[in-house]
């Protein structure tokens, strides 16, 4: 497109030498493909996740992500302005490079302020700067909708000439098929499927990031290339036919005497764009990392643009020097130059730079619209009209969320595509890109006042938006409208109602302007003049004030330890630990004063004023004995009564407060995470803290344990759940009251009827609560008991074996005793045998007892025989 407002082309007109090179289905397969290779990029940049990456290619990432900026309007429009009004087309990539190279401390601060304030959009940034109205989020919303949605068209239009240029089919009349309305449907599906997803608190889209760096190298490498051959086109020794009316000089084209007087106010445009646009404002700051190193961004990004500006002038008189007047527009210079030529995979590779640098916006401004579309209208609307409706508050709202982003982004493109239709082919449609950047100006204001003076008040920045942005829509909008046939143009001459005073293009009086110029004045200089009285007249409420100090304050400031002679309201030493002297006790206090100036490297005078850090420390101090919230109304008090300002108290304290939310927040993830059930109770025996391991431990049904719960109603349920066996429900429930009450530690293992054994360990606290933790031991008990049992078979089996051991050396005593018996007796009857052999008296006597016997029945003889040896016997016996 060209910026010139007052120029008057009709589009891309019909070769008249070589006819479409490409088929037009072709070229849509070769578009289908282009992004099927994006959105295999995205997946896997959503897999790989950028802050895994090293931080030098992050940097890049970053850096071609802002090139998002370079759309259909610098690809082709810019060489279109160039050879209709020479140096004009600079100020589109002069006025971003100014900002990033001059003013990267102002886009720095606003990507700080974002992240430490969690800001997801350019409406969410300015609504949270005036006191988080959702009044000034829903009317930046429309504003920023109603001038992207001309912008969109313009992508449209810049897709649907490439076809046609290429392709040579709307030209040819066989055309039956909208090439608009499928850019337009398709645009939607890419943005849907690139940035809607899933649903992320921080709005991160990492695979889209690296998809839209992709993009950015294509669109760079294609409009490189077709520089390059129009140098060589241009070169020395090469024979070109001269078919335009003249030839091209450099001198002739780009000429400083013929500077037009919009060269400033497009600069100014630009200059705000790069941050007031919806996409550039996600890519710049809502997409930003803390591990992006930003710094590399001030010197990739403005050598990005400044090849693309340098490249601009050797396309642009290759163009004006070969091709022939009438036979292409001269927006379309960068694809009739390869085409004309016969170079075939150049046209395609311009084409497709073309076609990059639409989608690429397209997919970016959906997402970062469709984000505020849903965030500050229609979920607003949505959850007020449930609420209202008595619907459960717990329901899950991602599935919502996205199917309301999913149809915002349909319902954007539509708006695009029926803006082209309405518009058609006119030269209206060529000025698009200026009228989208001047409605995005309108912000500007908001964002700097809203950082650099802090008396700004809502009320002025919505007056001063809606003053502002009326006035563009009637200087600048309606009267592209009208000329391009939506209504009858007799307005712009005549004036509204026939007032001469009341026309758009001299709105009062006549300042012999370009139309752009007149309208950015009025629209630019009513929103600053309004802004600034109707703050000057208006008070600021309480969060205003706080947000005003919040995003006044430069970083520096907020890290460093300010006196409070400056910032506090000069409170000394002395009187911040006599302040906490009262709640936590002389000595507590004492020692804890003691242990932050050893490790913080002071010494603190009682007289001297304190630092942020020491006022900071006193409220945590204070914090741990009366809660957070108790201790910032102490110490608000405190410093109150020293003249602070209640911005400057809670801005102050604002830095703790974060920090023990943080320090809750990590409490909870512990407590969630160990297996063991946890609850806390206060003095008054009510549940204020629970885990969900207490819940299952204990089978509470859904939502009967929250805070205030009466401890008395959950141990009456344990009870009568028969968890305390057939003993008195009453009993036992009054015994567990009472070891709470008394304060005493307690430990108790608990046999369920459902076979669970749970360990109940109770310790109370100072305050008088109660922290009572549930370990579930069946397992531990399992066990215990099969060691037991197996014990006990392992002594019955020791008992068996000693039995019979015993049993065995019974009987082999017994076997010994009747061996020693035996023996015994046989030694007897030998020891008897020998006596008797060594006692012959014995055995004379014993033959003669004998003799005596059987004497009567001896014969004589042997009688006489006997009777001598008798005899003999006896007188051996004498002889001994």
């Amino acid at each position: 497109m060209v910026v010139d407002s007052t120029r008057n082309e009709s589009g891309p007109s019909r070769p008249r030498g070589k006819q479409g090179l490409i088929n037009w289905w072709t070229l849509l397969g070769l578009s289908i493909v282009y992004i099927a290779i994006l959105f295999a990029i995205a997946r896997w940049g959503d897999r790989a996740e950028l802050e895994n990456l090293s931080p030098g290619f992050r940097a890049l990432i970053y850096s071609l992500t802002l090139a998002v900026y370079c759309t259909s309007w610098t690809f082709y429009g810019a060489v279109g302005s160039a050879a209709t009004n020479g140096w004009l087309y600079l100020p589109i990539y002069l006025g971003p490079i100014l900002v990033i190279v001059f003013g990267w401390r102002l886009v720095a601060r606003i990507v700080d302020i974002s992240k430490r304030q969690n800001l997801t959009s350019i409406a969410d940034f300015i609504a949270a700067r005036y006191g988080k109205a959702r009044s000034v989020a829903v009317l930046v919303t429309l504003i920023a909708t109603i001038g992207s949605v001309p912008y969109i068209a313009l992508q449209l239009k810049a897709i649907v000439n490439g076809f046609d240029i290429v392709s040579n089919y709307g030209a040819s009349g066989t055309g039956e098929i909208d090439t608009a309305f499928v850019g337009a449907v398709a645009l939607a599906l890419f943005a849907i499927l690139f940035g809607t997803r899933k649903i992320d608190v921080t709005e991160h889209h990492d695979g889209m990031m690296l998809a839209i760096a992709f993009e950015s190298l294509v669109k760079l490498t294609a409009f490189v290339a077709v520089g390059m051959f129009a140098l060589f086109v241009l070169g020395p020794g090469q024979t070109s036919v001269l078919q335009g009316a003249e030839s091209a000089t450099l001198g002739s084209v780009f000429s400083l005497a013929s500077l037009p007087d919009t060269f400033v106010t497009q600069i100014l445009l630009a200059s705000a764009a790069i941050l007031c646009l919806p996409r550039q404002f996600h890519v710049t700051v809502v997409e930003a990392r803390p591990g992006d190193s930003m710094n590399a961004a001030r010197w990739m990004f403005p050598l990005y643009l400044a090849t693309f500006s340098v490249f601009v002038i050797p396309i642009t008189l290759a163009g004006l020097r070969t091709l022939a007047a009438g036979t292409f527009s001269v927006d379309s210079f960068v694809l009739a130059l390869p085409m004309q030529a016969g170079q075939d995979w150049l046209t395609v590779l311009a084409f497709l730079g073309g076609f990059s640098a639409a989608t690429g916006m397209v997919i970016v401004a959906c997402v970062a619209l469709s984000t505020m579309i849903s965030n500050e209208i229609v979920m607003p609307l949505l959850l007020r009209a449930r609420a209202s409706a008595s619907r459960p508050g717990n329901q899950d709202y991602s599935r919502l969320i996205l199917n309301v982003r999913r149809l915002a982004i349909a319902g954007i493109a539509l708006m695009a595509y029926a803006y082209y239709v309405a518009a058609g082919e006119s030269a209206a449609l060529a000025s698009i890109g200026l009228l989208s950047f001047a409605a995005a100006a309108q912000f500007a204001p908001l964002i700097l006042f809203g950082i650099y003076w802090p008396r700004s008040t809502r009320q002025g920045a919505l007056a001063g938006l809606v003053v502002g942005f009326s006035l563009w829509a009637y200087t600048l909008f309606l009267p592209t409208l009208a000329r391009a046939g939506a209504f009858s143009s007799d307005f712009i001459d005549s004036g509204l109602f026939g007032l001469a005073m009341l026309r758009p293009e001299a709105l009062l009086f006549d300042l012999s302007t370009h139309p752009l110029t007149h309208g950015v004045l009025w629209s630019l200089g009513a929103n600053i003049a309004v802004l600034i009285g109707v703050s000057l007249f208006t008070e600021q409420s309480l969060v205003e004030r706080i947000q005003a100090r919040v995003f006044a304050t430069p970083p520096s400031s907020r890290r460093g330890g300010l006196s409070l002679g400056a910032a506090t309201g000069e409170i000394r030493t002395g009187e911040l630990r006599a302040l906490a002297e009262r709640f936590v006790g002389e000595e507590h206090a004492r020692r804890s004063f003691t242990d932050f100036a050893a490790n913080e490297g002071l010494e603190l005078n009682p007289t001297a004023f304190a630092d942020r850090s020491l006022m900071q420390f006193t409220e945590r101090l204070l914090a741990g004995a009366i809660g957070a919230a108790s201790a910032r109304v102490v110490m608000t008090t405190a410093l109150r009564r020293t003249g602070m300002d209640i911005g400057d108290v809670v801005t102050l304290l604002d830095e703790t407060s974060t920090a023990i939310r943080f320090n809750r927040r990590l409490l909870e993830a512990t407590l969630e995470n160990i297996t063991q059930g946890v609850s806390v109770v206060d003095s008054n025996q009510r549940i204020i803290g629970w885990n969900r391991r207490y819940e299952e431990l204990l089978g509470y049904p859904p939502g009967m344990v929250h805070v205030g719960q009466s401890v008395d109603e959950l141990i009456r349920f344990n009870a009568n759940a028969g968890r305390f066996g057939d003993r008195d429900v009453d009993l036992e429930v009054d015994k567990r009251l009472r070891h709470l009450r008394s304060g005493t530690p307690y430990v108790y293992q608990s046999p369920f009827v459902d076979g669970k054994v749970i360990e109940i360990r109770g310790q109370p606290m100072p305050d008088g609560g109660y922290v009572t933790t549930f370990t579930d031991i069946t397992e531990f008990k399992e066990q215990e008991a099969a060691l037991v049992e197996s014990k006990m078979l392992l002594e019955q089996r020791v008992a068996d074996r000693t039995a019979e051991l015993e049993d065995a050396m019974t009987l082999l005593s017994n076997a010994k005793q009747e061996a020693e018996d035996a023996n015994a007796s046989k030694t007897r009857f030998l020891a008897a045998a020998a006596h008797d052999l060594l006692q012959p008296l014995n055995a004379t006597k014993l033959f003669a007892a004998l003799l005596n016997e059987s004497e009567k029945q001896l014969p004589r003889e042997q009688r006489e025989l006997a009777g001598r040896i008798h005899k003999g016997l006896e007188s051996s016996t004498d002889s001994r």
